[in-house]
């Protein structure tokens, strides 16, 4: 591997890359397949090894010793190529409990999987009807009304969408795929958002607090920021990152700390709470799936979000099968099932339009 891009990759995980650096990062993973592929198990590899506390300092040849160990174990080995220069970039432990590796030819297939991220666009619409199109993945600053009048804005991502809303008190809000949040134009008066689908909120302090309202729960904010998942039909979950949040649905109140997580199946179902690493929880909005112990369900149902696909299993019992690692939202499904389908037993296939997962 060049010189030059090793030390852009070690630039990247320090996080000290300059703007023109970034630009020729980004200019080698374009180049090629093979150099996405790599970077995706870069950026796995050292997210891993913070969340196991792994030293810096590691030996990279026992490193690479370990891996190598570890794969000749499996009955199928898979080609590790890439792995020598990962160790020598970042430091790893024995106790990893999954590597994600460079992917080279998969099932014949893949190859003609090739659902498309929806374009559809964001849909902005006032309390008088009207509905105007904006960007997918853009962005828009919204003003303040005085008026009294009972007036509400929604903003309506579709599969395969997101955007960033700057509310008039400057809170952000990044809204995931099929996300519609509704809120009084006259946001100043009355900081009430409505939530269905996914949102990271950075909230500013005003004086006055802060809802969030969805699936049945309401979320009292001063100044913070955290991530809401209300999907219709799925259990509430609220992480928060910064400060202080207060969660309630008909059944329960309770206070969250940074890093604790509430979740409720329903509005009258307590609230269970858990600390968790919320990077998890909150990589979307870089464009990363990230999983941690995630089972086979859950992770093709966001694919399916983002994707706008229908998928059938061949067996239910493939929707327990559990992941652990970080995909790409902006690359092609194909490349996203192939690291699924290399590190398990499971593969897919398309027909009819779905996507089918056998084993």
């Amino acid at each position: 591997m060049d010189e030059k891009i090793v030390s852009l990759l070690q630039k990247y995980r320090a996080n000290t890359l300059s703007d023109d650096e970034y630009a020729q990062l980004k200019s080698w993973m374009e180049e090629r397949e093979e150099n996405s592929q790599y970077m995706a198990t870069f950026i796995s590899l050292y997210k891993i090894q913070h969340m196991q506390e792994a030293y810096r300092l590691a030996d990279p040849g026992k490193a690479y010793r370990a891996i190598q160990s570890r794969y000749r174990k499996r009955k199928n080995v898979k080609r590790i190529r890439y792995f020598a220069a990962a160790a020598c970039l970042i430091a790893l432990i024995s106790t990893i409990t999954l590597l994600l590796q460079p992917f080279g030819g998969g099932e014949d297939s893949l190859a003609r999987i090739d659902f498309q991220r929806s374009g559809q666009p964001v849909l902005f619409t006032s309390t008088n009807g009207e509905v105007k199109s904006l960007e997918n993945g853009g962005e828009l600053i919204t003003q303040n009304s005085d008026d009294t009048a009972a007036i509400y804005h929604t903003v309506q991502t579709q599969r395969g969408g997101n955007f960033k809303l700057i509310l008039p008190d400057q809170s952000v809000v990044w809204l995931n795929a099929d996300t519609k949040v509704r809120y009084a134009a006259d946001f100043l008066h009355d900081r009430t958002l409505e939530l269905s689908g996914e949102a990271y909120f950075d909230v500013q302090k005003n004086g006055s607090a802060f809802y969030v309202k969805g699936g049945g729960n309401t979320i009292r904010v001063l100044g913070t920021t955290f991530n809401v998942s209300a999907y219709a039909s799925k259990p509430v979950v609220t992480t928060l990152v910064h400060g202080a949040v207060e969660v309630s649905n008909l059944r329960d109140k309770l206070t969250l700390a940074p890093n604790e997580q509430a979740t409720s199946a329903t509005a009258a179902d307590a609230l269970a709470v858990k600390t968790v690493n919320t990077a998890i929880y909150t990589s979307w909005i870089d464009g990363i799936f990230e999983f941690q112990s995630a089972n086979l369900a859950d992770i093709m149902e966001q694919l399916a979000q983002w994707y706008d696909i229908e998928v059938e299993y061949q067996d239910p019992k493939l929707k327990n099968v559990h992941f652990t690692g970080s995909l790409f939202r902006d690359n092609s499904i194909a490349y996203s099932l192939q690291i699924i389908q290399e590190i398990s037993e499971v593969k897919f296939r398309t027909q009819n339009g779905k996507l089918y997962v056998y084993k």
